[in-house]
């Protein structure tokens, strides 16, 4: 018969706690082997938690950063794109017109010009662009499309040269329209605001989108655009040389938009290329802090494995002296 005593009893409440702290370092152990990362943060960090806090804030401030010079970059580019467009269409229209009415062959200047009505709408829906629902060229008015609808500027166009004595006088009032300040375009037409869209990539910098539909190279397009069309759908010129004289005059109002055109893709470009490196710097940045953050909670694999190891045999050991001491007796220890 065994007889357990109080020293008994006491051993193995020291066994149980001795078997406790064992399980819990080796589960601590295991996570630390599992995740990488050291289980007690606090003690990784030595005592002072402030300084994890900063890099973990500074990782998600560079994320807010990168993502947002993402969106502008992408941004820019879509608005380049558009500025394309109307470049590279205009610019060929204008050289074909050109190079019939300086032949004096108006039947060819008219059937190249009669793609106007069309290269107007697209130019318009360019500059009606928009980029995650908002508007590129319509300055700070994001929520708003820059322009209305093609066919509503050019009824409006049309209207404000009805009763023009000559072609002349047509030509005239139909770039007022276009290009004065009091004019129906800007008057009536335009509806967003002359606001610069400002867009912050990083810390204090900001890039500004800085072209909209009132730019004078957008409405010089527009209008050589619209007195073609206007030529082609007999609304200017009732002879063949009226008709010569004024798509010569829309093809030189296209070429002489390409200039500004050219000089608004560049700057868009150069832009887009500020976003992407802003884009850059900002993953440097956040790789960096990422790396300050692994240096304090990162453990070193083969550390962790050799004391997980290590810690299961402590477990085992402990089990089995306290299975061997479980046995004992105090009649069996003083006989």
């Amino acid at each position: 018969m065994n007889i357990t005593g109080v020293p008994d009893l006491l051993s193995n409440q020291r066994f149980r706690n001795i078997e406790s702290s064992l399980s819990r370092q080796l589960e601590a152990a295991g996570l630390e082997l599992t995740t990488g990362q050291h289980a007690d943060v606090n003690k990784a960090a030595g005592g002072d938690l402030r300084r994890l806090y900063v890099l973990e804030a500074g990782v998600a401030s560079e994320n807010a950063f990168k993502d947002a010079a993402t969106r502008a970059g992408a941004r820019l580019e879509t608005a380049l794109n558009s500025v394309e467009m109307i470049r590279n269409s205009t610019d060929g229209l204008a050289i074909d017109i050109t190079a019939a009415v300086e032949r004096g062959d108006t039947a060819t200047a008219e059937r190249v010009a009669a793609s106007s009505r069309s290269t107007f709408g697209a130019a318009v829906q360019s500059l009606n662009t928009r980029y995650a629902g908002r508007s590129l060229f319509a300055g700070a008015e994001v929520n708003s499309p820059a322009l209305p609808p093609s066919e509503d500027i050019l009824t409006a166009a049309f209207a404000s040269i009805a009763g023009a004595p000559d072609a002349a006088t047509a030509r005239g009032m139909l770039e007022d329209f276009f290009l004065s300040p009091t004019g129906g375009y800007e008057a009536s037409m335009y509806q967003g605001d002359d606001a610069t869209t400002r867009m912050q990539v990083n810390d204090g910098v900001y890039l500004a989108l800085e072209p909209n539909a009132l730019d004078i190279p957008f409405r010089q397009a527009l209008f050589g655009l619209a007195l073609s069309a206007a030529v082609v759908e007999g609304e200017i010129g009732t002879t063949a040389e009226e008709r010569t004289t004024s798509l010569g005059a829309a093809a030189q109002a296209l070429l002489d938009a390409q200039p500004g055109l050219l000089d608004i893709s560049a700057d868009l470009g150069g832009l887009t290329e500020q976003a992407n490196t802003a884009v850059s710097e900002a993953g440097d940045m956040r790789l960096q802090l990422e790396l300050n953050l692994s240096d304090i909670l990162s453990v070193d694999p083969y550390e962790a494995a050799s004391r997980l190891t290590g810690l299961q045999g402590a477990l085992e050991a402990a089990l089995t002296v306290q299975s061997m001491t479980r046995n004992l007796s105090f009649v069996r220890f003083i006989q």
